[in-house]
């Protein structure tokens, strides 16, 4: 049985960090090295693990972002994961759901950038074509503001009834996750 725990990333025992680094590195082609964040911590992570085996994982960043003119409250996913022989059996969703049921009514949007949609789509979210500008980050140096038109990877989800996207400017207003 699969069970999810939200832990603070400050809060992340040795062990974990080895455990969440291994998976990351294992997803993600080796792009950490002795990280377990690629351009910056998360605030939270939400574990998925069986027999206390971390088994997926999903970083969370909050933040206030400008949309179009407008302050938007915003969870960030961030390097989402399955350990490829629990792929399949609905573990990436059980973790998006999570968080969506953690932050329910909390924030505006669920906001991530992904070049594999599929898992996102099967939960609602829909891809954006915003104009999105952001703090570069590189090697652990800012190198920048950047902007791009996102719309190959951008993908957002309603958390409130009332929380209405647009096409307009997307000030990130710190770094991309």
């Amino acid at each position: 049985m699969v069970q999810i725990e939200v832990k603070s990333d400050i809060d992340i025992s040795d062990s974990e960090h080895e455990k969440i680094l291994s998976l990351l590195n294992t997803c993600f082609d080796n792009i950490f090295g002795e990280r377990i964040f690629f351009k910056q911590a998360p605030h939270l992570r939400f574990l998925a693990k069986e027999n206390d085996q971390i088994i997926g994982q999903v970083g969370i960043d909050y933040r206030v972002m400008n949309l179009d003119g407008q302050l938007i409250k915003v969870i960030g996913i961030i390097d989402l994961c399955v350990e490829e022989i629990f792929r399949g059996k609905g573990i990436g969703s059980t973790l998006l759901r999570s968080v969506e049921n953690y932050y329910s009514c909390k924030a505006d949007f669920i906001l991530l950038f992904a070049d594999n949609h599929q898992v996102y789509f099967r939960n609602d979210f829909q891809l954006a074509n915003n104009k999105v500008k952001w703090l570069g980050i590189d090697e652990g140096k800012i190198v920048g503001i950047i902007e791009k038109r996102m719309g190959d990877c951008l993908m957002y989800k309603p958390l409130k009834a009332n929380a209405i996207w647009t096409e307009g400017d997307l000030d990130m207003m710190g770094y991309l996750y």
